[in-house]
């Protein structure tokens, strides 16, 4: 039937998911990680409600987590967002600009940075510090996350000259976010140490290019690891292998996630 587009399957999902349809919740779950979205990031977006077997309604809980995964995994190419809401599809369409939420010392209350195309606007001078968390709650209690960076993961930097940037998942990956990243001296990713994490660093460095980007592990990341409860899969230890070489840090934690054979979640650092 000539003008229907075929969705991807994950695009599948996320319709109906928007439709109020039910959906085998476990295999969208598998399908996200694959891609580098960690289960803590997954549980911000979406609650699960099993309603019989592989079958469950699910709720958006993050409507523009969900319209970023919309965007990126619909087929349907328009020029631009405005084009595509003329046609009724404005959901298929990447949007034009990307945000990111700042929090520091001087600037408790969190501050929107706006990036669209190459620009960028912050109401607040930036510090010459970058750390990006991946999950909510390590954004929400900023203190005691810069305080923990500084503390037990060797960040050599005043509390005072860092802006905490709540990375939103997988959304800190957006190419509109570099321009605005390139304006500090360092850049820390207190991601989880898991696989989701290790995917989503290695695509931040590789955006980022020459920047002075790290993957921050606590001093005593191999005890966290011993008394965690989350085993790494064998087919989590094989893609682990995939990352190696691209940079030191992440050497470091793959060398340690599969040593282990486990990993974490960055929620249990507060």
């Amino acid at each position: 039937m000539a003008g229907v587009p075929k969705l991807s399957r994950m695009a599948a999902y996320l319709s109906k998911i928007r439709a109020g349809l039910q959906i085998n919740y476990d295999v969208l779950v598998k399908l996200l990680e694959r891609d580098g979205y960690s289960p803590s990031w997954i549980q911000q977006v979406f609650t699960a409600e099993l309603m019989k077997r592989d079958c469950y309604r699910v709720q958006i809980k993050n409507e523009e987590a969900f319209c970023q995964l919309w965007a990126r995994y619909s087929e349907v190419s328009y020029s631009d967002r405005i084009s595509a809401a003329s046609a009724g599809d404005s959901h298929r369409s990447r949007v034009s600009g990307s945000f990111l939420l700042l929090r520091s010392i001087e600037f408790s209350h969190p501050q929107v940075v706006l990036c669209r195309d190459q620009d960028w606007k912050c109401p607040v001078a930036l510090n010459a510090h970058a750390l990006i968390v991946e999950n909510l709650e390590n954004f929400l209690a900023f203190q005691q996350t810069l305080t923990f960076a500084i503390n037990h993961c060797v960040m050599p930097v005043e509390m005072g000259d860092v802006d905490l940037i709540f990375g939103q998942g997988n959304s800190i990956t957006n190419s509109l976010h570099r321009s605005f990243l390139e304006e500090y001296q360092s850049i820390s990713c207190l991601f989880d140490p898991d696989l989701g994490g290790v995917k989503m660093f290695s695509t931040l460095f590789e955006m980022t290019g020459d920047l002075n980007i790290r993957f921050l592990l606590p001093e005593d990341i191999e005890d966290r690891l011993t008394g965690s409860s989350r085993p790494l899969s064998l087919q989590e230890r094989t893609d682990l292998s995939r990352y190696a070489g691209r940079h030191p840090d992440l050497d470091r934690a793959i060398q340690v996630l599969r040593s282990a054979g486990r990993t974490l979640e960055q929620e249990t650092y507060l």
